[in-house]
């Protein structure tokens, strides 16, 4: 009998479990259903954005980034949440500002922005004349190529992966041309 109590708990654990995990993916939203304080910081910030859509989380920070693909399409398909709440406490607004770029940017439900990120269709030229001093100048740079402005970073840093052969890397490089991370990928079997 002790073992079947011990089943049933373990069942009502994982089921519980499964429930939650699927409420922690971020859900579009309505605008009218953001916090005021969230559109004010995003209005202020991006003003005269015409074409914006909303999404909310319960997760402070998820691993299988919603979006257009990008993030997957390097790191793979993530489901880890690293903690999870019961109510939606952080929003991501998708937009465009510029033709060609789309931008997520991320804020909690007290309207602190985190940070934006933006799909760039190239990486600017002085950003291209500083990885030309790298080690990685003549590897050949991915398609998808991204600029992240983030609270607390000293500037600006553009992402992207690199590749020359079987190796890959996701490196991000700062405005002054400094590597502040080298990333290598597991190539694909």
């Amino acid at each position: 009998m002790e073992i079947i109590k011990r089943f049933l708990l373990l069942l009502l654990v994982v089921a519980n479990y499964h429930v939650a995990a699927q409420n922690t993916l971020p859900n579009n939203v309505n605008e009218s259903s953001i916090p005021k304080v969230v559109a004010l910081s995003f209005n202020w910030q991006y003003p005269n954005i015409l074409e914006h859509s909303w999404h909310a989380t319960h997760i402070s920070y998820w691993y299988n980034d919603f979006g257009d693909g990008w993030y997957n399409d390097w790191y793979g398909s993530r489901t880890e949440a690293t903690y999870s709440y019961q109510q939606a406490n952080y929003y991501e607004v998708i937009f465009t500002k510029n033709p060609g770029e789309v931008s997520r940017a991320i804020y909690n439900q007290y309207g602190y922005w985190y940070e934006t990120r933006t799909l760039l269709k190239a990486l600017p030229p002085m950003i291209v004349e500083l990885l030309n001093k790298t080690k990685y100048a003549t590897w050949k740079c991915s398609i998808n190529k991204e600029r992240i402005e983030a609270t607390g970073w000293p500037g600006t840093v553009y992402r992207f992966k690199v590749t020359k052969g079987i190796q890959s890397f996701i490196i991000r490089l700062d405005s002054k041309g400094s590597l502040t991370q080298e990333r290598k990928l597991e190539s694909k079997k």
